[in-house]
């Protein structure tokens, strides 16, 4: 989501799985020898990407590494192997992605493509190709701050997506934490995209533009292998994705408004109004894209289960302020420097 003259450093992928090999990871885990027809995107990707740990800014690390792996699913991870920490992104989730976001024609024939069309006008990146990037960063970050987390459970990897392990409160506050500082970051560069690269702006397009980006966001949650799934809390993997959904546009809207508000101070962004749209736009994308999504039982389940939402959404988050090695506290400390 930046222009020619922002991008990272080439850098050698081939050279550079010959590195992550040696350092433990399997050969026939990575996903290399890239097709003509995607190896610019991906090479732009892990630019950014492996450059961002190398960048020597408050998140970078020396010993973390990135790369593309041959496991299947909308999905990612973060490994800790011989005190090196790797951050792996499926495949999928590039080939998967684009093909729902970029060259899905059924978006086409959606209401949403009026809002793109008008927003495609004045920005210097296509918006569906931004929706795609947005989701795929998400993860990326998601698992960075796992990394940052330095927890235990890290030597036997932390997966981005629920494994129907044994529950674990620790892990649920993980996970809880790590979605936050994930949105933070996606919040951060989508207005920093915004302030930049976006040719008119207008309080309407800045909420468009928002609200169409949180709708990836959300459909990048619904994509999730558990949403078909009753309503929990202390059981599986990861937290129920109500509550995390429920986390994820908390955090992004407020923090959105308060980058917004210091930069443009005449601007007073209605986020309920871009929650509204960013909502309406996630599930009627979704009811298109993704098989057997009802939006009629995601809501009644969210109606139903509402109070037990915020319920355990507020203790997660308590959790996460105790946190020792919080990823959320270390963005925190980060931004008040």
């Amino acid at each position: 989501m930046n222009d020619s003259s922002d991008m990272p450093p080439y850098k050698d992928y081939n050279a550079y799985v010959g590195k992550i090999i040696s350092l433990g990871i399997p050969s026939n885990r990575i996903y290399k020898n890239w097709g003509a027809d995607e190896s610019n995107e991906l090479q732009t990707m892990f630019n950014f990407f492996q450059g961002y740990l190398e960048s020597g800014m408050s998140f970078s690390s020396s010993n973390t590494y990135f790369f593309y792996s041959t496991d299947l699913g909308i999905s990612g991870a973060a490994i800790t192997m011989q005190g090196n920490n790797f951050i792996k992104l499926n495949i999928d989730v590039f080939e998967k992605l684009d093909e729902l976001f970029t060259k899905n024609e059924k978006l086409d024939k959606l209401d949403i493509i009026q809002i793109i069309i008008e927003l495609d006008e004045h920005t210097a990146v296509p918006i569906k190709m931004m929706m795609r990037d947005v989701c795929i960063n998400f993860t990326y970050y998601h698992e960075l701050a796992h990394c940052l987390q330095e927890d235990m459970l890290l030597k036997d990897g932390i997966s981005n997506e629920p494994d129907g392990s044994v529950f674990s409160r620790h892990r649920h506050v993980l996970e809880f934490d790590a979605d936050i500082f994930c949105t933070l970051a996606i919040s951060s560069s989508l207005f920093q995209y915004f302030d930049k690269y976006y040719y008119r702006k207008t309080k309407e397009d800045l909420e468009e533009f928002i609200s169409i980006l949180l709708a990836a966001i959300m459909i990048r949650i619904y994509l999730s292998p558990n949403t078909t799934v009753d309503f929990y809390t202390e059981e599986n993997s990861h937290p129920h994705w109500v509550v995390r959904i429920h986390k994820i546009t908390e955090v992004f809207l407020i923090y959105t408004q308060h980058v917004v508000k210091m930069k443009y101070s005449e601007i007073i962004i209605d986020v309920t109004k871009i929650f509204s749209k960013a909502d309406q736009c996630a599930k009627q994308v979704a009811a298109e894209i993704i098989p057997n999504f009802d939006r009629s039982e995601i809501e009644l389940l969210i109606r139903t289960n509402w109070d037990s939402i915020i319920e355990y959404s507020n203790q997660l988050y308590a959790d996460v302020n105790i946190l020792p090695n919080s990823a959320f506290k270390k963005w925190n400390a980060s931004s008040s420097l």
